[in-house]
């Protein structure tokens, strides 16, 4: 029953990778065509070999000798070129095949929850839209180059073979069972270390990629050596298990190769003896030595095949399993698109937390008005970065409800709710592009006066002069050729252009100088009639502006007013603020 089910698995496995063949069925019966083609082509060669042996140079029929080198000649050139033909369209449908399931698997991937991605290494989800999509490529190919070609070649061989001599052919053949228990034994225990090397892949390109992020933390702490021996620890280990692989998939074939010595010299002894005693001529013997030789390749690599294809479903599955996770935050049915959004919120007993028995928030009640601007103050830890990633819905809320304009946020089409949010985080998120480019992500038909005009309100647009080439400047990845600040008042810059009717400040403007800060603070009330906006403060002295100040402290509001009326009260507020006017002393 276990073997049973196993089998079911790949069954299904091949099945869904199949899917993917179907939109090429053109190209894949086409395939077909030409590989039956080039079989024949190529088996017709040890027939004309026999037939010079046995009835040209006996005869010494020089016509005929012509005749048949023309034929080689055609043979081989039409080889050649259906050859060619059949290696593009194998390629096309490989690669068309992989742009499809590339596609599907970075959008699947764009849809997937917060907490999902975060639980996976990035390391590990480009390990798995490079090398383990490009398995798939693989696998078309051994399907239509080694499984489609050496089939028929197999089957037509064999098919030649026994019509020349069966004895021969089918003693030849007890090798067989030998071979496939050979490949396996061995594919078998490849898969498993191929499994295990995969994990191993994915490990190193993560640790590459966040060593060159934090390429500017291990220089000043000069710890170059340190880290590289890092590097030269885990890609030993990358090397070690490739090796293992190899050393297992050649020595399997060096055991078939043995077995296939043996058995290609019993047939030029067995053979040899029939000429000898002239039941045989030495045309057919070559021939069938031909035949048995060919026979073995097709054989050899289809048995390959059994290492080849669990190497590749190996991956295949990783890249299934991405794309069998279902995202939980997703548009209920029936939901529906935000429409002449006033900006009034409301969380009604509001629990959320990150980790089991680590509630960040608690029973959270709060309404704030369309247009005001509301402050969330509080210790780390508190739950301020939490409203915001809750209200866009890149979290959902264990327990209780969010609404805008009376609309349960669930109920809203998550694209229509994200359309009217504009979330600015502290930690800024900039693409190697030019910033014209990146401040058009917040409306990607604006013009160059749009751009400006937001340029100029988060206090940006000086420094972007400065720049060699202006709004054209490339920033480089993740904007390392700008300070923190100029970087921040770009992402402010880039919110403010999608004009949305919520913007989230969520220490937007904590690498800002005072001065500055109070600049962009006092630009951003100025753009904010008709608009709601909450701001998480870095820096208290900045929330002067807010209509309303909420204190949290354990996942509660404990304190709420205006800044003034928070001072008088001398509470958690009055002695946050104490504590950062001393700091600043």
């Amino acid at each position: 029953m276990k073997l049973l089910s196993k089998y079911k698995k790949l069954l299904k496995d091949n099945q869904r990778i199949v899917q993917y063949f179907k939109p090429y069925w053109k190209i894949w019966l086409i395939i077909i065509v030409i590989a039956n083609i080039l079989t024949l082509l190529e088996l017709a060669n040890p027939l004309i070999v026999k037939f010079l042996i046995d009835v040209v140079l006996l005869e010494k029929n020089y016509k005929m000798l012509n005749l048949l080198m023309f034929a080689f000649i055609g043979i081989g050139m039409a080889s050649v070129v259906i050859q060619y033909v059949y290696g593009y369209l194998q390629k096309r449908l490989s690669l068309s095949i992989l742009f499809d399931v590339r596609n599907e698997l970075f959008h699947h991937i764009e849809n997937l929850d917060t907490k999902e991605v975060h639980d996976k290494t990035l390391g590990d989800f480009l390990s798995r839209i490079t090398d383990d999509i490009e398995a798939i490529g693989e696998y078309t190919a051994l399907i239509f180059q080694t499984l489609l070609m050496n089939v028929l070649m197999v089957v037509i061989i064999f098919a030649m073979a026994i019509m020349l001599h069966w004895q021969l052919t089918l003693i030849s053949m007890l090798i067989i069972p030998f071979v496939v228990y050979s490949q396996k034994h061995y594919g078998k225990k490849v898969s498993e270390i191929f499994e295990g090397f995969r994990i191993i892949d994915a490990s190193f390109l993560n640790f590459l990629q966040e060593r060159l992020t934090l390429l500017p933390l291990i220089k000043t702490f000069s710890r170059e050596k340190h880290e590289l021996d890092k590097e030269k620890k885990k890609a030993k280990e990358l090397i070690k298990t490739d090796i293992e692989i190899t050393k297992l998939s050649n020595f399997s074939a060096s055991v078939v190769g043995v077995l296939i010595f043996y058995a290609l010299l019993f047939v030029l002894w067995y053979g040899g003896l029939e000429v000898i005693k002239g039941v045989l001529t030495i045309g057919t013997l070559i021939a069938v030595y031909t035949y048995i030789g060919m026979l073995f390749g097709p054989v050899q690599e289809l048995t390959d095949l059994n290492i080849s294809l669990r190497t590749s479903l190996v991956s295949i599955k990783r890249v299934f399993s991405v794309l069998d996770t279902k995202p939980k935050i997703v548009n209920r049915k029936g939901a529906k698109n935000l429409k002449d959004v006033k900006g009034a919120i409301k969380f009604k007993n509001v629990s959320f937390s990150y980790e089991p028995d680590k509630t960040v928030l608690d029973k959270l009640n709060l309404e704030i008005k369309p247009g005001e601007i509301i402050g969330f103050v509080g210790t780390s830890g508190s739950g301020k970065s939490t409203i915001a990633r809750l209200l866009t819905r890149l979290y959902d809320p264990d327990k209780g409800s969010i609404s805008i304009d009376g609309y349960d946020i669930k109920d809203i089409k998550l694209d229509s709710l994200r359309k009217h949010i504009a979330y600015m985080k502290q930690e800024v998120m900039l693409f190697d592009a030019s910033i014209k480019e990146n401040l058009m992500y917040g409306k990607l038909d604006a013009t160059q006066e749009e751009i400006e005009k937001v340029a100029k309100l988060a206090q940006a647009h000086d420094f972007i002069m400065k720049q060699k080439k202006k709004y054209n400047t490339l920033l480089g990845t993740e904007g390392v050729e700008l300070s923190g600040g100029e970087q921040q008042r770009l992402s402010i810059a880039r919110a403010l252009l999608k004009d949305a009717k919520i913007i989230i400040l969520d220490e937007a403007t904590s690498a800002l100088d005072v001065e500055t800060e109070l600049k962009v603070q006092e630009a951003i009330k100025s753009v904010s009639k008709g608009k709601t906006i909450l701001m998480v403060a870095h820096r208290l002295s900045t929330l002067n502006i807010a209509d309303r100040i909420f204190v949290l402290d354990k996942g509660k509001i404990v304190e709420k007013g205006t800044f003034n009326q928070l001072m008088n009260k001398k509470g958690l507020f009055y002695n946050i603020h104490m504590l950062q006017m001393k700091e600043m002393e």
